[in-house]
């Protein structure tokens, strides 16, 4: 799956940003931290998405 499939159920509302963590399994850190979740989609779409967690009130997206 990647990660721009994600659009039509993971966005900000107009009273909160949702905010995304990127963690790249080939890379073994994060690379984005705090972002919002259309910034996330628009900058990482093409990448495969191969798991969603949570940690602190942020959807952990690790991409490979």
């Amino acid at each position: 799956m990647k990660v721009n499939e994600l659009e039509s159920v993971l966005f900000s509302s107009m009273d909160n940003i949702q905010s995304v963590i990127i963690y790249s399994r080939t890379e073994h850190k994060e690379i984005e931290n705090g972002c919002s979740a259309e910034y996330a989609i628009k900058n990482y779409g093409e990448k495969e998405l191969l798991r969603i967690q949570a940690a602190n009130n942020n959807v952990v997206l690790i991409i490979e």
